[in-house]
């Protein structure tokens, strides 16, 4: 898919150190009907679940807020409000996941 073909690593890195990363699952998988969803992965429940599912993805084991956010337009109210103390720093518009925007919060 588009989202998992951009090499990231590749690019932001200082030569020392690569940059953390993290990425919401949205793998696709087949139902029982034959089907290719991306229903129930983190990506889906970030939009469907909203402040629920942040507050418990940042409970798991190992997890830590982070100091930069990008999200979509669409999941902008649900990331900001389980999410305070980020500002808006930048708003990509036209990007290709097919979102009116990708937004970039840094944390205050």
């Amino acid at each position: 898919t588009n989202c998992h073909a951009t090499p990231h690593r590749a690019h932001l890195h200082d030569g020392r150190r690569c940059v953390d990363l993290r990425f919401l699952d949205c793998s696709p998988r087949w139902t029982a009907d034959g089907d290719l969803t991306r229903g129930g992965t983190d990506s889906d429940r970030l939009v469907t679940e909203g402040p629920s599912f942040i507050k418990a993805y940042y409970q798991r084991p190992g997890s830590r807020k982070p100091r930069f956010v990008v999200t979509s337009s669409e999941a902008l109210a649900n990331v900001t409000s389980s999410l305070p103390g980020y500002l808006e720093v930048g708003r990509f518009d036209h990007n290709q996941d097919g979102s009116e925007a990708l937004v970039l919060l840094r944390q205050e």
